[in-house]
């Protein structure tokens, strides 16, 4: 049995990963997501078009899988090359 955690949120105890409850985690990413309309259905459909269109091959690296489509540079990336650009800002 996993240990009781205090929710960030509510305080309340829980016993499920993270660092918060269910209903606190889910009203969270509620929130995010209401702030980030361009990743509602319309850019989700073009980046999952982009990405199968260059066979999930990162443009940077040529790792295949686990890709993303950089907003910034209009190009498939893996994840990795993604976040580089906000350690390295170009």
């Amino acid at each position: 049995m996993r240990p009781l955690k205090l929710c960030l949120e509510c305080n309340g105890r829980h016993r499920e990963d993270g660092a918060r409850c269910r209903p606190c985690e889910r009203e969270r990413q509620r929130r995010r997501n209401a702030a980030r309309p361009q990743y509602a259905g319309t850019w989700r459909a073009f980046s999952k078009r982009q990405r199968e269109a260059a066979g999930h091959r990162c443009a940077n690296c040529g790792r295949i899988g686990d890709d993303t489509f950089d907003h910034e540079h209009w190009q498939v990336e893996c994840r990795a090359c993604n976040s580089r650009h906000r350690r390295n800002p170009a």
